[in-house]
């Protein structure tokens, strides 16, 4: 039988007082054989390190912080902490320990807690796989194949990141907490609506199918990140839709809304699509053996749609709305054009 005694933790005050000690004492000098103490003292729970980077991160607050806002914590202390409080410096130790907890309470918790999520998660989908999933606030997300979404929901904001594949978005309306969805150098902006947003490679679409949405593209993603000078933006009703290549978005155009997100039926709609990106987005739902042979095939542009598991069903119709021949061979479906030999597929 395992008979090593249980550890308990210190109390959170406890620790935090600890660790407003050791801060004092090392912005008044550590001695070697202290700074030892003080990496122990850190390494012995991970709660004292959480409570150590805290209060750094408060201590820089505080040396940013100007006169009035020091005199207002000041006026916060009690009586016998508010004559010491003007230079920190010259407070005793347990005094010292005592205002830089106050300091965390009134300086640091307020920003620290509107930066922390309510809720985060990282949701995928594998190749041929899709997924529904309904968030804490109600919006619901329907993931497509090969897809990866990471989704945080602040106190004054929703924000998802779309990292690959595509997403429907049904968000539920709210209007104290904006819904954005990032997905590279571009931002989606929404406060109750139904759209979805294509990051596939360097193809991105984002199409509505209710309410309204706001597209802005970026010169990069940090500037996206931070919603910095946008190079151009857009607004986009039910019905419409817009692609962006490299940083510029392209004109909007119109789409049923039942065609957005056809790919939840099963469904590929292409609109004047190059071939190879056709051939691209078949295999992201499976292995669909379709193989182009030359680069000059895969510049032709199809307009059509076709069931996303039915790759051979696509390889006989292709040669009947393309000047190419489909040969199959060692399970391949082998795309060239209609000039070179091989045997055509029945």
């Amino acid at each position: 039988m395992n008979t090593t005694p249980l550890t308990h933790p210190a109390p959170q005050d406890t620790i935090d007082s600890q660790a407003a000690q050791w801060l004092l004492r090392q912005q008044q000098g550590l001695s070697p054989r202290e700074h030892t103490m003080l990496q122990q003292w850190l390494a012995a729970c991970p709660a004292h390190a959480q409570a150590w980077q805290q209060l750094v991160t408060v201590d820089s607050l505080l040396g940013h912080a100007s006169p009035a806002q020091r005199d207002a914590l000041r006026q916060s202390l009690p009586p016998m902490l508010q004559v010491l409080a003007p230079r920190r410096s010259r407070l005793p130790l347990a005094a010292a320990a005592c205002l830089c907890c106050a300091i965390a309470g009134s300086l640091g918790w307020h920003q620290w807690q509107q930066q922390q999520p309510l809720y985060q998660a990282t949701l995928a989908t594998a190749r041929g796989e899709q997924r529904e999933v309904t968030l804490p606030d109600g919006s619901r997300l329907s993931l497509d194949s090969a897809t990866r979404v990471h989704v945080a929901l602040y106190r004054q904001q929703r924000a998802t990141r779309l990292l690959a594949g595509q997403a429907l978005f049904s968000v539920a309306a709210d209007k104290q907490r904006p819904f954005h969805v990032l997905a590279g150098s571009r931002r989606v902006t929404v406060l109750g609506t139904r759209f979805s947003v294509r990051q596939v490679g360097r193809s991105y679409q984002v199409a509505v199918a209710e309410g309204t949405v706001r597209v802005r593209q970026y010169a990069s993603n940090s500037d996206a990140d931070h919603d910095r000078q946008p190079l151009q933006q857009a607004t986009l009703q039910a019905g419409q839709q817009l692609a962006s290549h490299h940083t510029r978005l392209s004109n909007i155009t119109p789409i049923p809304p039942a065609a957005v997100a056809a790919w939840r039926s099963g469904r590929l709609l292409f609109d004047n699509t190059p071939l190879a990106e056709v051939i691209a987005e078949f295999n992201r739902y499976g292995h669909s053996q379709l193989q182009l042979q030359d680069h000059a095939s895969g510049q032709l542009r199809l307009t059509g749609t076709f069931n996303a598991y039915q790759p051979a069903q696509f390889a006989h119709a292709l040669p009947r709305v393309l000047p190419l021949v489909v040969v199959q061979r060692q399970g391949q479906w082998l795309i060239q054009p209609a000039r070179a030999t091989g045997h055509k597929l029945p």
